[in-house]
């Protein structure tokens, strides 16, 4: 697949040499039958807000500007700049102009009331119809399911558009929050009037249980109030607007060539060639026969589950766009399901297009209304006949890979594997956590025979619990490369701390902190087994815990005496939900903020034994090689990231964690940023497709 898309990328930039070749042979001095068209400039603006520090609840990665620009490259004979808004002086010699913003919200500003969305895409082709509202997006089984809702929503929002047009001249689309609000008008002329019907039943509960149960119809008034999401201030403007139109049909490539073209159009700019055929949802470069089968897994029951199917639905998203692959998100139920025998047994779904982009899907996925009168089915009859792009313009099977009208289907996760290795296609794991890196997910593919991306099961293992990666470089030691001395706690022993009930007002609770807390540091005092010049631990007065197998830095405190201990031990017991993590690493607190010493994280790609580190090209030689030699040491294989504190002065390491399931939510992540860095660069698709590669040779090695 890289070769071919490196193949077609090297055709495409060669075009005007090989024509003024072309040119010189047949001795033209010219030749215009043979003269590549023009180029089209799009300027995607994009207004950036570093005090945004809400990525933790972020579920719009979706709409970021380097996925946007990536779709708008797809486009034949248009050339994408990414300018910064703050930056941008003139942006009249461009052709067409998408803002896009990296912010959640506009600074100070409290979001609107939200009950639900509707999009609207500007249509200037069509004077008749110079609009058409997308389905409205709402968490409301019955407001969905409401004919009068759906209509009355859409009708209201375009008129809306229309209405807000000479103040708005510049938008190509407009996404409106909006909320109902009950009313008792009798006037049937409002169209912001909707009647919405409940059916009750009379023995006052909500279900049919009874066969001779009879319920009354009765019906409501709502006014419908809609207000506009100004794309500029919140990324929820366009997110919504890619997520209805996944809804109705058309993948992200397909809406923003809409955009784009309405754009041009708007401005002036004629003879922009039709994208032929669209990368994603178009028909395909190479037939269903050829294409490589990928299941790309996320979910699960750990406590990074919302990352996890972010980075899934990244990495969905970043394989889609090779036409060689035929990719399938899958998303794991959230039970307790860590072992591999109950893994075996845990539900897997595979999502739809718009269900693996919408985060109301991964966890309660459903299928969509295909009924005759379905809001989709209307929005593509308006879309065929006013929108600059078309739905029919899907091929078969790649409406049926969206399967925007099929049911999406569940089953058991080991009868899914057992489907992959018979098809003999790739397991992409992009499990954060639990089972999905702990070696349970591994050792299950394994057992199945079906290739999987990351390392084998037994170094996932080793990775995943901090302590055993302590351990591991203990026998198998890195020079220039150690660990902070470890003390591992039971999880039961903090949490009966914390419940200890015995003395007056629980005093023996207080003095059984105490003397854990005396323990814990008097056990790395004179060193406590960590390598010459790692850290001073002689005078320990601080400490740090951590949960012995998590990840993202959750559970993650620091520790100044016995008191926040004790603390610490009593959130645990109230706030987080049994199964608690086995067991608690307790070390010494470095203070890496004073020099020479820095965290840094280094991305290592490649087979078992011959990893090389990615980008980082201002980190020392010396730290780079110990990184890849801790990977080696470890087992490491395909993409892992390495977390350590660096000597910048002498390149040495004190190892934090090694992830061998990368975070993938955006294109910002740690691993994408290292390879657009590298030299030469690796863009995701890339990286995506040699992660793949190294799944195949490990499974026929």
């Amino acid at each position: 697949a890289t070769t071919m898309r490196a193949a077609a990328a090297a055709s495409s930039l060669s075009t005007s040499a090989h024509t003024a070749r072309l040119c010189r042979r047949q001795g033209r001095r010219s030749c215009r039958a043979y003269d590549a068209p023009p180029h089209r400039r799009v300027a995607l603006v994009v207004v950036d807000d570093d005090d945004d520090d809400d990525d933790d609840d972020d579920d719009a990665t979706f709409a970021h500007p380097e996925i946007v620009a990536a779709a708008i490259r797809t486009l034949p004979d248009v050339r994408c700049d990414v300018v910064l808004a703050s930056s941008s002086s003139s942006l009249s010699s461009y052709d067409a102009r998408i803002v896009v913003t990296t912010r959640q919200r506009a600074g100070g500003e409290q979001q609107p009331p939200l009950q639900f969305t509707v999009s609207v895409l500007a249509t200037s082709r069509s004077k008749k119809h110079p609009c058409v509202a997308l389905e409205p997006l709402t968490k409301s089984e019955t407001l969905a399911s409401s004919r009068a809702f759906n209509d009355g929503v859409r009708l209201c929002a375009e008129r809306a558009f229309l209405e807000e047009a000479d103040v708005y001249a510049d938008d190509d689309y407009a996404t409106y929050a909006g909320v109902l609000e009950p009313c008792r008008t009798t006037n049937d002329d409002d169209d912001d009037v909707i009647d919405l019907v409940h059916n009750i039943d009379d023995d006052g509960d909500d279900d049919d249980d009874d066969a001779t149960t009879t319920t009354t119809t009765t019906t409501d008034r709502h006014r419908i109030r809609l207000t506009r999401l100004d794309p500029r201030a919140t990324r929820l403007a366009l997110e919504r607007l890619l997520l209805s139109g996944a809804r109705c049909g058309l993948p992200i490539e397909l809406v923003i060539e809409h955009v784009v073209r309405n754009s041009m159009h708007r401005s002036g700019v004629s003879g922009m060639k039709k994208m032929s055929p669209p990368v994603t949802g178009g028909a395909a470069q190479a037939s269903e026969e050829d294409k490589m089968k990928v299941y790309v897994v996320f979910g699960g029951s750990s406590s990074q589950r919302r990352q996890s199917c972010r980075s899934g639905r990244h990495v969905y998203l970043t394989l889609k766009r090779i036409p060689t692959i035929d990719v399938v998100a899958v998303v794991l139920n959230n039970t307790n399901n860590n072992a591999s025998s109950q893994l075996a047994d845990a539900t897997a779904w595979r999502l739809s297009y718009a269900s693996a982009l919408d985060p109301d899907q991964w966890d309660a996925p459903r299928a969509p209304d295909a009924g005759r009168f379905a809001p989709s089915k209307r929005v593509r009859a308006d879309l065929e006949k006013y929108g600059w792009v078309k739905p029919s313009e899907l091929s078969s099977c790649q409406d049926t890979m969206m399967h925007h009208h099929n049911e999406q289907r569940s089953t058991r996760f080991g009868a899914l594997l057992a489907v992959a290795s018979r098809e003999g296609a790739i397991i992409f794991n992009a499990a954060h956590g639990g089972a999905g890196e702990d070696g349970a997910l591994q050792q299950l593919c394994v057992s199945s025979g079906v290739a999987y991306t990351g390392s084998s099961p037994l170094a996932s293992r080793v990775c995943m619990d901090k302590a055993a990666t302590a351990k591991a470089l203990v026998q198998r030691p890195v020079h220039g490369a150690t660990c902070l001395p470890k003390r591992v706690v039971p999880a039961s022993a903090l949490v009966s701390k914390a419940s200890d009930e015995r003395g007056w007002g629980g005093r023996e609770r207080v003095e059984g902190a105490k003397r854990l807390w005396l323990d814990i540091v008097s056990s790395f005092s004179g060193g406590g087994g960590a390598a010459p010049g790692a850290a001073d631990t002689n005078n320990v007065t601080t400490l740090v815990v951590k949960p012995i197998a998590e990840g993202a830095s959750r559970g993650v405190r620091r520790l100044m005496d016995e008191r926040e201990l004790l603390a610490y031990a009593e959130d645990i017991a109230k706030n987080q939900a049994p199964p608690f993590p086995y067991a608690y690493v307790f070390e010494p607190f470095f203070d890496a903020s004073r020099a020479p010493w820095m965290e840094c994280s280094f991305t290592l790609l490649g087979a078992l034994g011959d990893l090389r580190v990615v980008g980082q090209s201002t980190i020392d030689a010396r730290a780079k090689e110990r990184a890849r030699a801790v990977g080696h040491a470890l087992g490491v294989e395909g993409c892992a990231v390495l977390d350590a504190f660096v000597n910048t002065d002498t390149g040495e390491l004190i190892v934090i964690e090694m992830n061998t399931v990368p975070d993938m939510t955006s294109p910002d992540s740690t691993a994408f940023a290292h390879a657009r860095n590298a030299d030469p660069p690796i863009d995701a698709e890339t990286l995506c497709t040699r992660a793949l590669s190294l799944a195949l040779v490990r499974r026929f090695r």
